[in-house]
């Protein structure tokens, strides 16, 4: 939506009109988004409010699980893959490491070793 809505902006006006119009449609989400997290201790008590963030919580759930089903069907494993996955899923529940910095981990793994493949190759 962002990209849309930069795209008219630009189109309509240039750049100012680019940028006026993705503040315009991240601005509203963002400031619902801080608003939940500023008062979710207060709305969570309700049982209501438990009940609503339980099914967001399995919705979720659920479209993560289908991302993952739909890419692993597209990857192609092998040896340093299955490794590359089995570091992140150790990073996460058995050291208890940020997911963001095993992003970021494996992203500078998947870097190196692509730079070396690229290497051996010349």
């Amino acid at each position: 939506m962002i990209h849309m809505a930069a795209f008219i902006g630009y189109r309509i006006i240039g750049f100012s009109g680019a940028l006026v119009c993705s503040v315009a449609i991240a601005l509203p989400p963002l400031i619902i988004i801080t608003l939940i997290a500023i008062f979710f201790n207060q709305f969570i008590q309700f049982e209501l409010v438990k009940k609503l963030m339980l099914g967001i919580l399995a919705g979720v759930v659920g479209e993560v699980s289908g991302i993952i089903i739909k890419m692993t069907k597209k990857v192609e494993f092998d040896v340093f893959k299955i490794i590359l996955l089995g570091l992140a899923f150790a990073l996460i529940f058995f050291i208890k490491l940020n997911p963001i910095y095993v992003i970021l981990i494996g992203g500078l793994i998947g870097i190196s070793a692509g730079l070396i493949r690229n290497e051996k190759r010349c």
